[in-house]
């Protein structure tokens, strides 16, 4: 064999199967943004191609498409919402959660700090925005029920709109669904003050963003890849803060701006450091109050929504 025949050979011999491979579909819950920062921090710095893998990132049209094209088979992964899954999974759909992005609720109620609400008490009467029944009234009605109160005590309205310009305008007292490292950053850049009302002070916490694959897949090898890959990302993303917002920011122009920035250094604290750590009793824990709430018409045990690769 001639010597650059033989050396080509090599070359081609030692590179990853990453250019012939099969591509991983991973649907994102919405538009890219800081929650997202571990599975792009993965893509831009190589990770997942070491690992001989090709993630082929998708922007749904609706941030419903990911989980049912999962559950579908016409998608490898999404990114979803742990309240939600639950919900999916009693319906039958054959999702479980895999990994998790956002270790901890982001939910909360906000005002306007100059409106009088000091208190969930003094919602009372008020005029409250939401737009999900899962993450939206279950929230409000939890925090609502630690005052003394009830739905029928305010006006919830399934806005289908922009919540945070309801409330600037002053067409909504509070808003819910909101997550407090976006939408109460925006209201301060328009020169709105507000007050954030955490959801957890009234419910089990539960992990916001989490990936899920069909159960039907988690044998699938390069699904262990992947994984490996994202630990590796956020490892990075930890130890390299700054650093990773350039890169982020360069590649996403639109998104480089002051306060995206602002995003991005509010999010971190909320990054899962280990996205496969499962706590088992915790996940437990919220599928109960899901069902206590009626929520969920059966009980659904941790096994029945998760799986460990």
């Amino acid at each position: 064999m001639p010597k650059i025949t033989h050396f080509i050979f090599i070359v081609l011999f030692l590179i990853p199967n990453y250019v012939n491979a099969k591509p991983l579909t991973l649907i994102l819950d919405w538009l890219v943004n800081p929650n997202h920062a571990a599975i792009f921090i993965a893509q831009e710095q190589g990770f997942f191609r070491q690992q001989g893998i090709n993630v082929n990132i998708i922007v749904p049209a609706d941030p419903d498409d990911g989980a049912k094209l999962v559950a579908a088979g016409r998608a490898d992964l999404a990114i979803t919402y742990q309240p939600q899954l639950v919900t999916q999974v009693e319906q039958g759909l054959p999702l479980v959660r895999i990994a998790t992005l956002v270790d901890r609720p982001l939910n909360c109620v906000v005002v306007r700090k100059e409106s009088g609400i000091d208190s969930i008490a003094d919602l009372k009467g008020k005029k409250i925005g939401y737009i999900s029944n899962v993450e939206g009234t279950l929230a409000l009605e939890s925090l609502l029920g630690k005052a003394g109160l009830t739905l029928k005590d305010v006006e919830a309205i399934n806005t289908q709109y922009n919540l945070t310009q309801a409330l600037l305008s002053k067409r909504l007292d509070a808003i819910v669904n909101v997550m407090r490292n976006v939408e109460p950053l925006q209201l301060q850049s328009s020169g709105q003050a507000v007050k954030l009302f955490p959801v957890e002070a009234a419910m089990p916490s539960y992990d916001e963003l989490i990936i899920v694959t069909n159960h039907r897949k988690i044998t699938d090898p390069r699904l262990k890849k992947f994984l490996i890959a994202l630990q590796q990302a956020s490892d990075y993303l930890l130890k390299n803060p700054e650093k990773s917002w350039q890169l982020f920011a360069n590649n996403n122009p639109t998104l480089n701006n002051e306060l995206t920035h602002q995003i991005w250094q509010t999010t971190l604290p909320y990054l899962a450091r280990h996205p496969t750590q499962l706590n088992q009793t915790a996940y437990q824990a919220f599928a109960d109050f899901l069902y206590e709430k009626k929520i969920i018409t059966k009980k659904i045990l941790t096994r029945d929504y998760t799986a460990q690769i």
